[in-house]
């Protein structure tokens, strides 16, 4: 009986080890994830104002019917979309979608990039069409 009840002993100071090391993790791992996200949305939402700013221009220089202007201003869109997607899309991003009051924020987030990015296909085939004619 006494080898049954050393099983058990050595069972549950297992469990409490990998319990303990996993509190760790979290405790330690979570910030740091929570951290880069928290860094990562404000830079989103930068390059998401200076892409609005940029779309603005290319409606202004559409109107204007200065094809040249639209396509810098498209670029930049453009440049400042794909730093978006990019930090959206990243493996942070992907845990932190899951965390409670974090994640609704994160996935509407890449919702946002996701239909900026579209509209600035559209404006580049509106420009493209628009230098054809």
């Amino acid at each position: 009986m006494s080898e049954r009840a050393d099983l058990a002993q050595d069972d549950g100071l297992a469990v409490r080890l990998v319990a303990r090391i996993l509190l760790v993790v979290i405790l330690i791992g979570g910030p740091i994830v929570l951290g880069w996200v928290a860094i990562d949305l404000f830079s989103v939402r930068q390059s998401l104002v200076t892409a609005r700013s940029a779309m603005t221009e290319v409606r202004g220089a559409l109107g204007e019917v200065d094809i040249d202007e639209a396509q810098n201003s498209l670029a930049i869109a453009s440049e400042e979309l794909d730093d978006a997607s990019r930090r959206a899309g990243r493996f942070t991003w992907t845990i932190a979608t899951e965390v409670p009051y974090i994640g609704p924020t994160v996935t509407v987030t890449r919702q946002v990039v996701e239909v900026a990015d579209a509209a600035v296909e559209i404006a580049e085939l509106a420009v493209t069409e628009g230098q054809q004619l």
